[in-house]
């Protein structure tokens, strides 16, 4: 019931290369994704610079079952369960609007956690009856999922809009590398955002 996504992480190889949509082939048959990150060159005088890029590809609403993705021509490989939903609507829960997310490292704020790492979400409840009921976060070794549930309080609810700032602890990164943050969002949607850990310091 909801929208799949891959996440392409990786560099241009010049000052001059500009990303461009990916090439994408679904085989339902097989379950085989192809995901090809495309870039586009602007001119010749270009220097060797790698850029970083992050590069987020909607598969839409897949048949559940287990997917092989495939990138860099099959070098890069990684299993995609989707499972089978729970009901017919965009989401398993009601999650919050969420407009930003971020991982904070603070060593010096442990709040009611052991952890030095949080994500902190920032977005608007779109009534005066909703509130954030919780904040999961589920770990599955390099992507963080964050889903930010809300519940309704009350009855005679009005449509207004508040600002929110929540943040919810992160577990302790053993090992440096880079790491996926996907947050979800109401109507189907997600932030997503790649982040660097060097030792005990995220970038």
């Amino acid at each position: 019931n909801d929208n799949a996504q891959v996440v392409l992480d990786g560099w241009l190889p010049t000052s001059c290369d500009r990303l461009i949509d990916p090439e994408v082939k679904v085989d339902g048959m097989n379950g085989v994704i192809e995901v090809k990150a495309r870039a586009m060159r602007n001119n010749n005088m270009c220097m060797p610079i790698a850029t970083r890029f992050t590069s987020v590809v909607d598969l839409g609403v897949l048949p559940w079952g287990d997917y092989k993705v495939m990138s860099n021509q099959g070098n890069l490989t990684a299993d995609l369960l989707v499972v089978e939903a729970d009901n017919a609507g965009p989401d398993d829960f009601r999650y919050a609007k969420i407009d930003k997310a971020w991982v904070d490292f603070a060593p010096d704020y442990l709040g009611s956690s052991d952890s030095r790492w949080a994500v902190v979400v920032e977005g608007e409840f779109t009534n005066s009856c909703q509130r954030l009921k919780e904040i999961k976060v589920q770990d599955s070794g390099d992507t963080l999922e964050v889903q930010p549930i809300i519940e309704e309080q009350g009855e005679a609810c009005l449509p207004v809009l508040s600002h929110f700032v929540n943040r919810a602890a992160l577990p302790e990164f053993e090992q440096p590398g880079r790491y996926l943050l996907h947050v979800r969002s109401d109507g189907g949607k997600a932030l997503n955002q790649v982040f660097a850990v060097y030792g005990n310091i995220g970038e």
